[in-house]
């Protein structure tokens, strides 16, 4: 009674799965895939609390952003992933078996999302402990990135819900205009710190915010050419 069994854990983090499933893998892979979807619009809301966290130094926004990673997300990923190990260890058809790789893959990728936009919660934390201001022009430029990069993250989190091929198509031709904006925008921040119109405190942090950002668009990428796989 003291120490909870395997389904009273799943049930404690997760809403779609139950080890019951695992004996029709065709259903558990279909739940597990549905429980990967609400943790990809839980990174969803992270990120886009994080612009808060970033750019306005709000303080709120942050602890949302580091309490979901730390209590939702990466449980939910362990279990998702337990959940995926078992059924690999079950009696799978080579279909079955591929499609638990891939959420396996797809796992990674959400927790990967997670993890950066922790690093951007965080970057907003620094910001207020060491009074590191950003440039007007600055600010304008790392808004408009971090809205692109949120509505890609967005569409590939669709585009796995719906298995739909055009959103899919729509989430890697948003990834190739977040590489294209990614150079310049690296480009005019180095001419405001050369002129100094930006402190030099800020200049590592606005290229990390941008590594960062563009690195949430590589992830969202895996997602949608994951789709057009399938």
């Amino acid at each position: 009674m003291l120490v909870p069994g395997a389904d009273e854990r799943l049930a404690s983090v997760t809403q779609f799965l139950d080890e019951n499933m695992l004996r029709v893998p065709s259903i558990a892979l279909a739940q597990a895939a549905k429980e990967l979807v609400r943790t990809g619009n839980l990174a969803s809301e992270m990120l886009t609390w994080s612009r808060a966290a970033l750019l306005h130094t709000d303080e709120g926004a942050s602890q949302r952003v580091l309490a979901c990673e730390d209590k939702q997300i990466d449980p939910l990923c362990a279990a998702i992933e337990r959940f995926v190990d078992h059924l690999l260890r079950g009696h799978l058809n080579e279909s079955e078996r591929r499609r638990c790789f891939q959420l396996k893959h797809l796992i990674t990728d959400i927790e990967r999302v997670a993890d950066l936009t922790e690093n951007l919660a965080q970057a907003g934390q620094e910001r207020t402990r060491e009074h590191i201001p950003f440039s007007p022009e600055a600010q304008d430029e790392l808004l408009k990135f971090h809205t692109l990069v949120c509505e890609v993250w967005a569409l590939a989190v669709r585009a796995l819900a719906s298995g739909d091929k055009a959103i899919a198509r729509a989430v890697v031709e948003g990834e190739d205009e977040i590489d294209l904006m990614e150079t310049p925008l690296r480009e005019s921040h180095r001419q405001r710190v050369e002129c100094g119109v930006c402190a030099p405190k800020a200049d590592i942090l606005f290229i990390e915010t941008l590594r960062n950002l563009e690195r949430i668009g590589d992830h969202a990428d895996n997602l949608g050419v994951s789709v057009l796989r399938n």
